[in-house]
């Protein structure tokens, strides 16, 4: 299909070729003077209009041959999309049709060439006897353009052979480079590996020797109770990997058995009543504890507010009579000006008595239910009343937080 668009392409620049010779021709045509001629002139201005007529013929002939090559390009194209996804297979079997398609192309084109050249020596054959000067200057022309063509393609051959061969000339000196680099690694590395291999040679001389002389001192070793002592060693050492051994055991034992608590206790269901409800006796202690530290935490925090805010007034007061002083010193009179009215902004008071006596009531209730002892309904009891408290989704303990946390006030943000 490619070689199809190159046919193309290559009839439509004959085209304009075929075109410029017929331009070429009808210059030649317009300088012979018009009016009264001999019949020669006239026999030359038929034979030329002749020609010009066969050219555009043949122009429009190729015109056919273009539209004929566009549809069958179209049909290849259909063809190959078929192939390509009912036989995803068969791409070397395309390939081998392409190769043989490329090359038809390629005799298709010489011939087509060696035709076109055959057709334009025999029209300027015409001219040799109806006007030798046009046809010297046709047969120069042809000429031209075949040195120009052979030319050029020469030009293309050594772009292409110059760029080819800087191609090879890069690698060659890349590969060069490397070559350097790499026989200064060899160097390197075989002088680390000698410089290793006398280490090597050394330690293993150190370690014979200790040897040699453990086997001396154990040899020479007589007395008995020495030799007691190292059996002892011995066995010590085998104990000690014993219970080593035990200790990992149990250890992943331990492991085993805390994974199967955290189970237990993401599953509630598995978890028997009895156990749950000290769970939940634990989990309430726990709250409490952690309550009364937040309720102390929380008086802390107020107090050192209730400081800071009396510092801050005092420190403001302060401020205030010090600019009170600067302006008095460094203000000119001025007229007195009325000040505008305030306006003043209604705010929704929201009553504080009764929003504690539902917190109280919802607390009472709480503490009621955890009086009269914990069994397989007090969750869902306490989760009864709790329903309006924290978010949607909240844990029974994040709940009970949250409702403790309600009985202390919001504090006041503080003066600016």
């Amino acid at each position: 299909m490619d070689d199809s668009s190159a046919l193309i392409q290559d009839y439509i620049l004959t085209i304009d070729s075929m075109r410029n010779e017929a331009e070429k021709l009808r210059l030649e045509l317009s300088q012979f003077p018009s009016g009264d001629s001999d019949s020669d002139e006239a026999d030359n201005i038929e034979a030329l209009k002749e020609v010009i007529e066969a050219l555009n013929q043949e122009i429009e002939n190729i015109h056919g041959e273009i539209s004929d090559q566009t549809s069958s390009l179209l049909d290849l194209n259909v063809d190959e999309e078929w192939i390509r996804l009912k036989f995803p297979q068969s791409q070397k079997i395309v390939s081998l049709q392409q190769d043989i398609h490329k090359a038809t192309q390629s005799l298709y084109k010489a011939r087509e060439k060696k035709m076109h050249e055959e057709t334009m020596l025999k029209e300027v054959e015409k001219l040799k006897n109806i006007n030798p000067k046009l046809y010297t200057l046709v047969k120069k022309m042809i000429q031209a353009e075949k040195t120009n063509l052979q030319l050029k393609n020469s030009i293309i051959n050594s772009e292409e052979d110059r760029k080819n061969m800087r191609i090879e000339y890069a690698k060659i000196t890349t590969a060069l480079g490397l070559e350097d680099k790499i026989k200064r690694r060899i160097k390197e590395v075989e002088e680390e590996v000698h410089a290793k291999e006398i280490v090597i040679e050394n330690l293993s001389k150190n370690l014979n020797e200790v040897r040699r002389k453990t086997e001396d001192t154990m040899n020479s070793i007589e007395n008995s109770d020495v030799k007691d002592i190292l059996k002892k060693s011995n066995e010590v050492k085998a104990v000690r990997a014993y219970y080593a051994e035990q200790m990992e055991k149990l250890r992943k034992e331990n492991v085993d058995i805390l994974k199967e608590i955290e189970v237990t206790e993401k599953n509630p269901k598995k978890i028997p009543p009895a156990v749950a409800n000290q769970n939940l006796r634990s989990e309430v202690k726990n709250l409490e504890v952690q309550i009364t530290e937040r309720s102390k935490e929380i008086k802390e925090k107020e107090r050192e507010k209730f400081q800071a805010n009396f510092h801050l007034e005092e420190a403001q007061k302060v401020m205030a009579e010090i600019k009170t002083k600067v302006d008095e010193l460094t203000a000119k009179p001025k007229p007195k000006v009325q000040p505008k009215q305030e306006v003043k902004e209604k705010k929704v008071v929201v009553n504080p008595a009764q929003a504690m006596r539902k917190i109280e009531a919802k607390r009472d209730s709480v503490l009621e239910l955890l009086g009269k002892g914990i069994n397989d309904d007090t969750g869902k009891e306490m989760m009864k009343v709790l329903k309006t408290v924290g978010k949607p989704g909240q844990g029974l303990a994040s709940k009970v937080l949250e409702l403790n946390r309600s009985q202390f006030p919001q504090s006041r943000p503080l003066n600016k």
